[in-house]
């Protein structure tokens, strides 16, 4: 509402100041500066609508004044108050044009930057969830894996198939190097069950799975 309060006041003054000074004037800055506000602010369709009404005023004028149907006072384009005028609407339009455009690079550098912000989030993001869709993936295959060695130690008709068939199992489904079931008793001592020579290396070595 505002950019179309301000850039219509450009547009009347281009206006008023040609049909006072006709071509040696400086309505043609206005009028200008006024197409270039409204594309800057109120985009592209308003900028051809400006534009197109700063076209006719200015013929319009230029009309009027030549058929003696607007009064046109003689001015000298050589003369000081014709150049200081000029000048003057020169200057502003200028610092105008520079100031907009500032504002336009400064806002389009923050949007980049918000822009790249949001995408640094949304690639952080997108990297937690699938570690953490890793980590349920693992976390189910474990599960898995540990109910069809349950099911098959089930089928296990004595001790001793299940001390035998257990670090097999897991050395198959979890895909060990190797695995040694170590069994205990109250004193701390390993059984003659696991006291393999096997058994012995894999516990040195900390590879074992112990249960």
């Amino acid at each position: 509402y505002r950019g179309h309060i301000f850039t219509t006041v450009i547009l009347f003054t281009g206006m008023i100041t040609s049909a006072e000074k006709a071509a040696i004037g400086d309505g043609r800055i206005w009028l200008v500066l006024a197409v270039f506000l409204a594309t800057v602010f109120l985009g592209r369709r308003a900028g051809l609508v400006y534009a197109a009404i700063a076209a006719i005023a200015w013929a319009l004028i230029g009309y009027l004044l030549n058929s003696d149907l607007l009064p046109y006072r003689e001015l000298d384009q050589f003369s000081f108050e014709i150049w200081a005028g000029t000048t003057l609407s020169l200057l502003i339009a200028s610092i105008t044009i520079v100031l907009t455009i500032n504002a336009l690079s400064m806002h389009l550098s923050q949007s980049v930057d918000k822009k790249a912000a949001l995408a640094k989030v949304s690639e952080e993001q997108k990297e937690e969830l699938a570690e953490q869709r890793d980590a349920l993936l693992r976390r189910s295959n474990t599960l898995e894996i540990s109910a069809k060695i349950s099911r098959q130690l089930i089928s296990a008709t004595s001790k001793e198939d299940i001390i035998k068939e257990t670090p097999e199992l897991f050395q198959k489904e979890f895909e060990f190097e190797r695995a040694v079931l170590l069994l205990f008793d109250a004193e701390d001592v390993l059984r003659q069950e696991s006291s393999s020579e096997r058994g012995k290396q894999a516990r040195n070595r900390r590879t074992f799975l112990s249960s």
